[in-house]
């Protein structure tokens, strides 16, 4: 609805959905949300590894890392979660991973850094990188740093459980 002078009104109708959620969405998990106030991840306690599918996450938006955890938990995956790259080399120095996942992009220490640091401690550990920004990142540079593969922001759940097996394929 428009009228000269006095601006635009827009009215969205949207369909009732055919099928509601089959489970409430989960609960906020405090435990990562206060993890931005812990300096480092020592004494954290470790996950258990179940059969070579333990995850360490690294990603410093504390709402993205409970949506990532709780997929990969809900498909039987142990995971550590790290809000900086300070965490996850401690956590990496502590613990063997099937996986990392680290985002690129961090304020303490870049995921090319952590990467690389990780690769040190854990060489045969495949390493992915998550970006929003996977045109700007050379083939070259992901070997150069020790890391498996690229997974694009934003990504679904399958994308993600694809990446994973692909990288846990190719070590």
């Amino acid at each position: 609805d428009s009228a000269k002078g006095r601006g635009a009104r827009f009215s969205l109708h949207l369909p009732a959905p055919v099928k509601l959620p089959s489970k409430p969405a989960p609960a906020p998990r405090v435990e990562l949300l206060e993890r931005t106030r812990l300096p480092t991840a020592e004494g954290a306690p470790r996950p258990r590894t179940r059969g070579g599918r333990s995850v360490l996450l690294v990603d410093d938006q504390p709402d993205l890392v409970q949506v990532i955890v709780s997929t990969l938990e809900e498909r039987g995956f142990s995971v550590d979660a790290a809000l900086n790259g300070k965490d996850a080399v401690a956590f990496a120095e502590a613990s063997r991973y099937s996986v990392v996942l680290t985002d690129l992009a961090m304020p303490d220490m870049s995921g090319w850094e952590v990467s690389e640091r990780i690769a040190q401690l854990q060489p045969k550990t495949p390493i992915l990188l998550m970006t929003g920004w996977t045109a700007d990142v050379e083939d070259e540079r992901l070997e150069q740093h020790g890391i498996h593969g690229l997974l694009p922001k934003p990504f679904r759940a399958d994308q993600l459980f694809e990446a994973i097996r692909e990288a846990l394929e190719k070590s």
